[in-house]
């Protein structure tokens, strides 16, 4: 159909009007127009839905696919998670063990208190005593060869003095125990060490001092504050834990308790002492003997 661009007349054939002779331009039927329409929107919508369910394949594709995870990234990944559990565990224990250290030695009497509980601090406090005892030998010896041409073996004194004084002073918890076993009836071996272990606590800082001041030239004070220390923690505090623990016992000899508890853990310090000599250490002990009677006399 063609329509006049100037009087809008219509008609099928001819280009131009037959009523006043202007040029014509083809139209479309309104049916058609119409079904165009539809069409395209119709194709419009296929098209737009055609990309939203592309869309959504492509996204349940993308979620559906996992990184590949190897058998050693796995065990890297298991690894990571049990050495971040043993820090934390580490860390936990030492920070527990600092409050029990600084709770004792605040008060060392509380160490009656002691529970199964601090059977790992009380050992530990054991352990350290033996640690710095050692070390202050160790700079001890090594004060006395300074400047020598001497190829002088620190760390097996240091070693071997630390398992010796631990062996001495689990000789004393046994002589403890033997005597309140004897005397008290008391058959708890763990609470004898327990408790033990809990009064030595001030002996550990002693020591520490003791290696300061050896560190700056001080030997002589430092080598009496040593046995002195030395002397509390093999004597003065079993003694005094056996004396406290007669209190307990209406009828108990206080006195005569302590003194034997003495006595006792002196003879097997000594017994003890004398093989250790003997098996172990006879050269490193007369080493350290020749440096104490060089300071001394």
């Amino acid at each position: 159909m063609k329509r006049c661009t100037n009087c809008g007349n219509e008609q099928a054939e001819g280009k131009f009007c037959g009523a006043c002779g202007s040029p014509l331009e083809e139209v479309q039927d309104k049916e058609e127009q119409t079904t165009e329409s539809k069409d395209a929107t119709f194709a419009e919508g296929s098209t737009s839905t055609n990309t939203e369910e592309q869309g959504e394949a492509e996204a349940e594709q993308a979620a559906s696919v996992e990184p590949e995870v190897t058998e050693e990234d796995k065990e890297k990944t298991k690894t990571e998670i049990i050495n971040e559990e043993t820090a934390e565990e580490i860390k936990e224990q030492v920070q527990h063990y600092w409050n029990f250290f600084l709770h004792l030695l605040k008060n060392p009497t509380r160490a009656f208190a002691l529970e199964e509980k601090d059977f790992k601090y009380a050992l530990t406090n054991f352990v350290l005593t033996a640690i710095t005892f050692a070390l202050a030998i160790t700079f001890i010896m090594s004060n006395s060869f300074r400047g020598d041409y001497i190829d002088v073996p620190y760390v097996k004194i240091f070693l071997v003095t630390a398992i010796f004084m631990a062996l001495l002073y689990g000789t004393v918890i046994v002589g403890t125990f033997v005597i309140k076993k004897l005397t008290l009836k008391d058959v708890s071996f763990n609470r004898t060490l327990i408790q033990l272990g809990g009064l030595i606590t001030p002996i550990i800082p002693w020591q520490l001092f003791v290696i300061i001041l050896i560190l700056i030239d001080i030997n002589f004070i430092s080598i009496l504050l040593l046995m002195l220390g030395t002397s509390i923690g093999f004597s003065y505090l079993p003694a005094f834990y056996t004396f406290e623990r007669a209190k307990e016992h209406p009828a108990g000899q206080k006195v005569y308790i302590a003194i034997g508890t003495i006595f006792i853990n002196s003879f097997l310090v000594y017994v003890v002492f004398r093989i250790a000599i003997i098996l172990f250490i006879e050269e490193i002990f007369d080493n350290f003997m020749d440096f104490f009677t060089y300071y001394l006399f």
